[in-house]
């Protein structure tokens, strides 16, 4: 028998296999779509009865340009406190004006990504756009989709 993620990872890909890349990792499943396709696929994955993503429950902008670095892998650990493997001058700790040195990405820098939910399956779905220039980083906006 399939489990729940399995099962959501069919759906998709039944119901509107152009929509963008699935991926599942750790029981959560993501899908990456394209701006210019964002809507067009937010209004399938609300109105289909297979998807039925009726709420969205979270919005937020991600910055990848220091994605998979371990700014928080140590040898050892404290006991107390978050600051406690933040190295200072690590690509986290940026103010204004500071030159960095990004890693090179195949991808862009910037992302809306946007987690949903399900009530009719019991699932939960996350959405990731990344916007196509990183200069002025913006997506379409889903407010008539999801007026939260």
């Amino acid at each position: 028998m399939a489990t729940r993620s399995e099962q959501l990872v069919e759906r998709l890909q039944k119901a509107m296999p152009d929509a963008g890349d699935v991926e599942s990792d750790l029981d959560e499943i993501t899908l990456t779509v394209a701006a210019d396709k964002l809507l067009e696929v937010c209004r399938q994955l609300r109105d289909l009865p297979d998807t039925a993503f009726v709420q969205m429950v979270d919005l937020c902008g991600v910055d990848y340009a220091s994605y998979g670095r371990a700014e928080w892998s140590t040898d050892t650990e404290a006991g107390q406190g978050f600051s406690r493997a933040v190295d200072a001058n690590s690509v986290g700790r940026l103010s204004f004006g500071a030159d960095a040195d990004f890693p090179e990405r195949d991808l862009p820098r910037f992302a809306a990504v946007y987690h949903l939910l399900s009530l009719d399956h019991n699932c939960r779905l996350r959405v990731r756009c990344y916007c196509p220039n990183n200069d002025f980083p913006v997506v379409p906006s889903v407010v008539d989709i999801w007026s939260c």
